[in-house]
């Protein structure tokens, strides 16, 4: 006669452990700092060292693709040294129709109450703006800008400890006029964060969000390969708005590779939508 045994299932309870989302600055943010920059830094920290060897701070031309980051690497670099910070898009103010609109707009950040009293940094994004024309009266509207510019750039530097950071995304079409001794003098070209970079950037972005560890970084480190830094930026961002469409209370590995696929797919819609 066969003996039954009954059993009783026992189950057991997991207890996830959550990381709780913190208040991070998002914008600032950018990762390893490159080493040109980082003696500009260095020199901002140091200011009666570098005063001492008769050293002045060089402005500073951020170029490179899209998305890697120039805009949060002037914001980081003025936040690292504790600097006030002005910025204005060179696009934007040659959308002033009115005659001496640029010219307006330039006195206005070069002259403003902001750099009266203290050092500070000032940052023109789409420099390149600033490029040859052909011919008409938009190309002379356009040199009138460069020309005040200029003269601003080779006056500012009475100003001590001031720092001018420009950003392009099309060195190539940078007047020339600009990049003369004086001007620009540091070029830093930013690339696409590295691995390492990039586990970085994931570990800070994610941390205003909650999810369940552990997360691994290396892994969609390495699955976000060829990602500027703004789509890795974003990663955490769409992984827990993914959780929350799942009706979860907190964002999970699988959440973070979907929101890697849908960044993906976003940039194939993008590519085929040129063709």
């Amino acid at each position: 006669m066969r003996r039954i045994v009954q059993t009783r299932r026992t189950v057991r309870h997991f207890s996830a452990s959550i990381h709780e989302k913190q208040n991070v600055d998002r914008k600032a943010f950018v990762g390893p700092i490159p080493p040109a920059l980082d003696t500009v830094l260095n020199m901002l920290r140091h200011k009666e060292r570098a005063a001492r060897l008769g050293l002045q701070l060089p402005n500073v031309l951020l170029v490179g693709p899209p998305g890697t980051g120039k805009t949060q690497f002037a914001r980081h670099l003025a936040s690292l040294a504790n600097l006030p910070l002005a910025s204005c898009c060179v696009s934007e103010i040659f959308k002033d129709s009115y005659v001496g609109g640029p010219v307006r707009a330039l006195d206005q950040l070069f002259d403003g109450s902001l750099f009266k009293s203290a050092p500070g940094l000032i940052f023109l994004d789409e420099l390149d703006c600033f490029g040859k024309r052909n011919g008409g009266a938009q190309n002379k509207y356009y040199e009138h800008g460069l020309m005040h510019l200029l003269t601003k750039l080779d006056g500012f530097e009475d100003r001590k400890h001031a720092l001018v950071v420009g950003a392009s995304n099309n060195p190539s079409g940078i007047d020339k006029a600009l990049l003369r001794p004086g001007r620009f003098d540091l070029i830093v070209e930013l690339y696409l964060p590295s691995e390492s970079a990039r586990v970085a950037l994931l570990q800070h972005h994610a941390a205003g969000f909650r999810y369940v560890m552990p997360l691994d970084f290396d892994a969609l480190a390495r699955a976000t390969q060829g990602f500027s830094q703004a789509e890795v930026a974003a990663v955490p961002r769409i992984a827990a708005l993914h959780a929350f469409q799942e009706a979860r209370d907190a964002a999970v590995q699988m959440d973070f590779q979907e929101a890697v696929l849908q960044i993906l797919a976003n940039r194939e819609n993008a590519s085929h939508s040129f063709l």
